[in-house]
């Protein structure tokens, strides 16, 4: 099996010249490549058929994986980022002695920051699986230490120790 360059077919008009095409040959003769070569659009595909499907089917992949990136980004951010914010004003109130008022403000600020932040690294981190974990973990974790620290209990309608 031979790897060889020859002239594809010349695509319709007397203006176009032909291209290169690479393709498999199973023989040791040299030559024009073989007439399963075929110019679509100025560039050279072997298996036309086969190469046009199999390129479309990446581009759709390709769309649904940055789709799954943008929204996740988007989605995965804002929660991890909430839950971020909101467990350093918890923390800011409970242990550091701040005013409520003060580190609510103070911890909404930086959480714009850090939105920013997770969304641009979730765009541009190399592996989707990370990202998706690292944001679930940092939200499971935020929302934790808030649940941990607040002095009421999420779960209850009524203030802990009211109306006992």
């Amino acid at each position: 099996m031979v790897l060889r360059a020859g002239p594809a077919v010349k695509p319709e008009g007397p203006t176009r010249t032909p291209h290169l095409a690479f393709c498999l040959d199973f023989s040791s003769q040299t030559g024009p490549a073989p007439a399963h070569v075929a110019a679509v659009g100025g560039i050279a595909y072997p298996f036309r058929a086969a190469a046009l499907g199999r390129r479309a089917a990446l581009d759709y992949m390709r769309a649904i994986w940055v789709a799954l990136r943008v929204m996740l980004g988007v989605g995965g951010g804002y929660a991890a980022s909430a839950a971020g914010s909101a467990a350093l004003a918890v923390a800011l109130y409970r242990l550091a002695g701040f005013d409520p008022g003060e580190s609510a403000v103070l911890c909404t600020s930086l959480g714009f920051a850090f939105y920013l932040f997770t969304l641009l690294w979730a765009l541009t981190a190399p592996s989707l699986a990370r990202v998706a974990l690292m944001l679930a973990c940092g939200a499971f974790v935020g929302y934790g230490v808030v649940h941990w620290l607040s002095p009421v209990a999420i779960s209850s309608p009524i203030p802990l120790g009211i109306g006992v």
